[in-house]
C-alpha cells in the first residue's frame, strides 16, 4: 500500500501519461497506482514459460486474480519473443491484438572478447536475488561445488554478483558449504556485465545473461529455474 501511495503522488507530480511495468515483483505495487491514477500502462514479457506465472501464484495467491486483471487491462503487451507471447496469451486468454513482439537481442558490438579463456579457473552467477531465482542460484552453486570436487587441486573461484531481498538467503547456504579446494565470493550487482564476463571462463545464468555469455565467447550453462536440476547431469 505505502508503495502504491508512493508511486500514485509521483505519477500525478509528473504528470506521467504513460506507465511502462517490467518485472512481475513490482505489479501490485505499480498497478494499482496505475488504476488509481487512471493512467495506460504497458507490460513487458521476458519469459516464455508458464512456470513463472505458476511460481508467483503458487508462492503469492493474490496473483491469481491480480495477474489476469493486469495483462487484460494493458495498453499493449511487449513480448521478447512468440514463444512468450503464446504462453502468456494461451495462459490468461488474452486478445491477439494486445501483443507486441520485439525479439530478445544482443548488441554484438558491445559484447565481445578482449580475452580468450586459457583455462577454466573463474567461474560467476549473475542473478537478480529474489525468491523465484533462488533455486537457479543454488542449482549454479551446487554445479560450481561438484566441478571443483572432482578436480581438487585446481583451486576454483566461483564469484556471485547481484543484490536483493534473498541475498541472505544466498550468503547462509555458501556459508553452510565447506569450501576446502575452491573460493566462492558474495559480490555486489553490477552494471559492467561485459567487463566482469570478460574477467571469467564460465557463466552460469538464465535468460538473457546466457546469450550476452554465448556473445562473449565464454563457456555459457543454464542454470534452471523452479524445481529443475539439469546441471547434475552435465558434471
Amino acid at each position: 500500500f505505502n508503495k502504491s501511495l508512493k508511486i500514485y503522488k509521483l505519477l500525478k507530480e509528473k504528470n506521467i501519461g504513460q506507465v511502462h511495468i517490467h518485472q512481475f515483483p513490482c505489479v501490485l505495487s505499480v498497478w494499482c497506482a496505475c488504476a488509481i491514477a487512471q493512467i495506460p500502462y504497458v507490460t513487458y514479457l521476458h519469459s516464455g514459460t508458464d512456470a513463472i506465472y505458476n511460481w508467483y501464484e503458487y508462492n503469492y495467491t493474490i496473483y491469481k486474480q491480480f495477474f489476469r486483471e493486469f495483462f487484460n487491462n494493458a495498453e499493449k503487451i511487449v513480448a521478447i519473443s512468440k514463444g512468450a507471447k503464446n504462453s502468456n496469451k494461451n495462459y490468461y486468454n488474452i486478445p491477439e491484438e494486445k501483443y507486441i513482439i520485439l525479439n530478445n537481442s544482443i548488441n554484438l558490438e558491445l559484447f565481445k572478447p578482449t580475452k580468450q579463456i586459457e583455462k577454466i579457473k573463474k567461474f560467476m552467477i549473475i542473478s537478480r536475488m529474489s525468491k523465484e531465482k533462488v533455486k537457479s542460484i543454488k542449482n549454479a552453486i551446487d554445479f560450481f561445488i561438484k566441478y571443483s570436487e572432482k578436480n581438487p587441486k585446481d583451486n576454483y573461484i566461483l564469484d556471485i554478483y547481484g543484490d536483493g531481498s534473498e541475498k541472505d538467503e544466498v550468503r547462509k547456504y555458501v556459508e553452510e558449504q565447506n569450501t576446502n579446494g575452491y573460493e566462492i565470493n558474495m559480490l555486489n550487482s553490477t552494471n559492467e556485465v561485459k567487463q566482469v564476463m570478460d574477467e571469467h571462463d564460465v557463466v552460469m545464468a538464465v535468460g538473457r545473461c546466457v546469450l550476452e555469455a554465448i556473445a562473449m565467447h565464454r563457456i555459457a550453462i543454464i542454470s534452471g529455474n523452479a524445481g529443475d536440476e539439469p546441471l547434475k547431469y552435465i558434471v
